[in-house]
């Protein structure tokens, strides 16, 4: 899998595209195939790393190191406690804890 990543604040120039283990759900998780992911605020506000609140977790280097927290797709594998999605289900979510929805498989 490939994402945009980013190991620094700054400006879009920051991010590279990187080759990535595909992720393996936790228990109360969903592995989702992204078909569309928007560039909202919270992702530009993370990219950069201000305001200061945008630095949780991650105060001198971001937490997360792909962004997109807005996503939309396929649901494609479900941790043993998920009950409200299957395999194959469409869905969209606000990811903002996770992030990643900027890669792509």
């Amino acid at each position: 899998m490939r994402a945009w990543i980013h190991d620094r604040y700054g400006p879009p120039s920051v991010l590279r595209l990187e080759d990535v283990p595909v992720p393996t759900p936790k228990p109360d998780q969903a592995l989702v195939r992204v078909a569309a992911v928007s560039l909202s605020l919270s992702d530009w506000e993370t990219l950069v790393g201000s305001p200061l609140y945008s630095r949780i977790g991650g105060l001198r280097r971001p937490k997360c190191p792909t962004l997109g927290s807005d996503i939309a797709g396929v649901v494609e594998a479900v941790g043993d406690d998920v009950v409200d999605v299957r395999v194959g289900d469409p869905v969209y979510a606000d990811n903002l804890g996770l992030k990643g929805g900027f890669a792509i498989a």
